[in-house]
């Protein structure tokens, strides 16, 4: 019986292994095709921007709610969870700063970078989206929120000397609108954009483990 559990537990997580990684150009291209609307670059951000997903400190906020495979018990949903999220973003950087696995609970921050989606194209340096996601497990379901929280940008000047600075996603609150809110550059409506992106990889890759359908945004009646 013991080896059998070792064994069932040994299957489970290498399953998860093989399926967590960071996201490739690849990922990130077929996401974008799937969640933005095919119009011109400014018309997706400001789409974006009109769908009100804020959060109360005035962030993005994406959530969406996953019906739970019931075959699975709550840790094995919760180990699942939590590999498939750490694994995606930039590991060293993972600060977990909630972590209940018994009320099926956890927050991690980190970053979201990968081979060809960095937004060095863009920012004339190396940028990572610094993200916050909180999972919560309840009976048939999985809830995940994800919120952007600022830009990470690196740079590399001369003698070998490194900067390194924070650039929020907004540069004024977005309830003052779009124009001053993301400003009028196109480098800033593709990191916004791209902020989106990351968040619904993310959401799909917790999705394919655990899912038998997720329902978009919800309220926090889930």
């Amino acid at each position: 019986m013991k080896k059998f559990i070792l064994s069932l537990l040994f299957s489970f997580t290498a399953l998860n292994i093989a399926y967590s990684q960071l996201i490739t150009e690849k990922e990130f291209d077929e996401a974008e095709e799937k969640y933005l609307p095919d119009v011109k670059l400014k018309e997706r951000s400001h789409w974006l921007f009109n769908q009100g997903w804020f959060s109360n400190e005035g962030l993005p906020m994406y959530s969406t709610i996953i019906e739970v495979d019931t075959s699975l018990t709550k840790d094995q949903i919760w180990v699942s969870a939590y590999q498939t999220i750490i694994s995606s973003f930039n590991e060293p950087n993972v600060i977990t700063k909630l972590n209940d696995r018994e009320a099926g609970s956890f927050i991690v921050e980190g970053l979201f970078w990968g081979w060809g989606v960095s937004l060095s194209s863009y920012t004339g340096g190396m940028s990572y989206v610094a993200c916050q996601i909180r999972v919560d497990i309840k009976k048939g379901k999985v809830r995940c929120i994800a919120i952007p929280q600022y830009i990470l940008q690196k740079w590399i000047g001369g003698y070998g000397q490194t900067f390194e600075g924070k650039q929020p996603i907004f540069k004024t609150p977005y309830t003052e609108g779009y124009d001053k809110a993301i400003g009028k550059t196109r480098s800033s409506a593709k990191i916004y954009l791209r902020t989106y992106i990351w968040t619904q990889i993310i959401m799909d890759r917790l999705a394919k483990h655990v899912t038998v359908g997720a329902s978009g945004i919800e309220n926090d009646d889930w």
